[in-house]
């Protein structure tokens, strides 16, 4: 997680006029807040044998007040062990007022598995809570995950769950890529990799969810799937 990231869930609470202390929050992957001061120290949190580092964003926004839950298979930083792409338990459903995913998505599953995230990213949001995407645009990223958005992609999940729109378009990150990454990654005559620290685009896109229930098929989701990219 970036500081831009930080800004857009601090954008979001003053839209829904809430403090931190009233964020209940779902966070999709353990993020981790790459600007914050003493990152490598750990601190003791309940649930684990070794706590978790103050660069964990489970400890920024819970040192904030913010009831937060994040979601990862790999069960770092204290997160929730919870395959993405599977139905979410009932106690998690209509839950939470913030729901952020910032680069998870496109790792959960190939192109016809997206309807299953999305949908319980719907399913965590409570009714009036905001859902923060933040993800890899078409042709960035390359090697990355396994599918880019668009912005039409966005466009259309709103449409079809009756989402308002409150932020769509594109924002440059500058970053390395993950080191898994690096056997498929192109790299120019040198050896050297074409986008390890370039800038790259990410599709950013904050959505409120409406006082009603929708329900969404794989079917009606097609919509929305014709615009994913496939890597």
């Amino acid at each position: 997680m970036h500081e831009y990231e930080v800004g857009l869930i601090e954008i979001s609470l003053d839209f829904l006029q809430v403090k931190f202390e009233d964020c209940v929050m779902a966070e999709l992957g353990n993020q981790r807040i790459r600007y914050l001061e003493n990152y490598w120290d750990r601190v003791p949190w309940s649930g684990t044998t070794d706590g978790i580092i103050k660069g964990s964003s489970k400890y920024y926004f819970s040192s904030l007040g913010a009831k937060h839950d994040a979601f990862d298979l790999n069960g770092g930083d204290a997160a929730i062990v919870l395959d993405l792409i599977k139905p979410i338990d009932k106690k998690y459903i209509g839950k939470y007022n913030i729901v952020t995913n910032f680069g998870t998505s496109e790792h959960c599953g190939v192109r016809d598995e997206q309807y299953l995230v999305f949908n319980n990213i719907d399913k965590f949001c409570c009714h009036g809570g905001l859902i923060i995407h933040n993800v890899p645009h078409t042709g960035n990223w390359p090697g990355h995950a396994n599918v880019w958005y668009t912005i039409d992609f966005f466009k259309e999940l709103a449409k079809i769950y009756e989402y308002d729109i409150l932020a769509l378009e594109i924002q440059e990150r500058r970053g390395q890529l993950n080191s898994e990454d690096y056997k498929t990654s192109p790299r120019d005559s040198d050896g050297n990799f074409l986008y390890d620290g370039s800038l790259q685009d990410m599709v950013t896109c904050v959505l409120s969810k409406r006082e009603k229930n929708v329900s969404v098929s794989k079917n009606d989701f097609s919509l929305c799937e014709m615009h994913l990219r496939d890597h």
